[in-house]
């Protein structure tokens, strides 16, 4: 659950919050909007201006969705780099 302690101007963490759903039910997963919602939420949670529970504190804490890394000349999300980087070939 998500809770605004500041003004935050976005659409996308303000329909979460009046409709009461989860980040990770606002879009398809893997799409960019999915990816960036989470990214936008982290931001807004790192800068003190939004209070999270539940489901979405343990994602924004503990998974990297919505980042990514370079891997072999390519953008890929944080965590298809690390499997990628620890399968054996």
């Amino acid at each position: 659950m998500i809770k605004f302690k500041n003004f935050v101007n976005d659409t996308n963490l303000t329909y979460v919050v009046e409709n009461n759903i989860s980040l990770g039910e606002l879009y398809r997963v893997g799409s960019e909007s999915y990816y960036k919602v989470f990214r936008d939420a982290r931001k807004q949670y790192a800068e003190g201006n939004i209070e999270l529970s539940g489901r979405d504190l343990f994602m924004i804490e503990q998974t990297d969705i919505g980042e990514f890394a370079f891997y072999n000349h390519h953008n890929v999300s944080s965590r298809q780099h690390q499997l990628r980087s620890t399968q054996k070939v």
